[in-house]
């Protein structure tokens, strides 16, 4: 009985665990998509209404990046990543395999 009993305490623990690190995650990657809107906004002088879509991964490096479809090239995804508090345009990727792409929103062309 004693032994049941500390493997319950245990599955609650780690299901407890589990979850507060899920939603944890999702909290953060979404205080992240918002720093990029609001640099987008306020710095960068677009309209929220521009973004078509906005996406914040956390995977290898950069751990955390957020990358950003805009209404008018939906054809091309750009990165952002925070480097020492300060957010930036990292990359820039075609849709299709168009070496020749111009980027209308490259921050540094």
């Amino acid at each position: 009985m004693k032994n049941q009993n500390i493997s319950l305490k245990i599955c609650i623990v780690v299901v407890i665990s589990a979850l507060l690190f899920h939603f944890g995650v999702e909290y953060y990657k979404k205080q992240v998509t918002q720093k990029v809107i609001n640099y987008l906004v306020l710095e960068k002088g677009y309209q929220s209404t521009d973004i078509a879509e906005i996406k914040t991964y956390i995977s290898k490096a950069p751990v955390v990046s957020t990358s950003v479809i805009f209404k008018d090239e939906r054809n091309a995804m750009y990165m952002y990543k925070s480097d020492n508090g300060q957010m930036e345009q990292y990359h820039c990727i075609p849709a299709i395999n168009d070496l020749k792409q111009k980027y209308i929103h490259a921050e540094n062309p």
